[in-house]
């Protein structure tokens, strides 16, 4: 991450998605990374057959507000502020 610190910036996400378009380009499956604007892991699937019985089970909103990420599954219902 020390090469390429437009990788993590929090600020941009101009070089990490050209990197995502290049590997689902290419025929990776995914990729695990780390996060730059908030501790812990990405999880990137770009090829569902990888996964085992995909499907879809939730619409998630995000919204951001005062530097804060909010997740909402219904309107006004907050899963997770980041």
């Amino acid at each position: 991450m020390l090469s390429y610190p437009a990788l993590v910036d929090p600020g941009s996400h101009h070089l990490t998605h050209h990197v995502g378009a290049r590997i689902h380009h290419d025929g990776h499956p995914g990729l695990i990374t780390r996060s730059a604007r908030c501790e812990g892991d990405i999880y990137a699937v770009f090829n569902s057959q990888v996964l085992s019985d995909p499907r879809q089970v939730y619409y998630l909103t995000y919204q951001i507000k005062t530097g804060s990420v909010f997740v909402e599954r219904q309107p006004g219902e907050v899963l997770l502020k980041i």
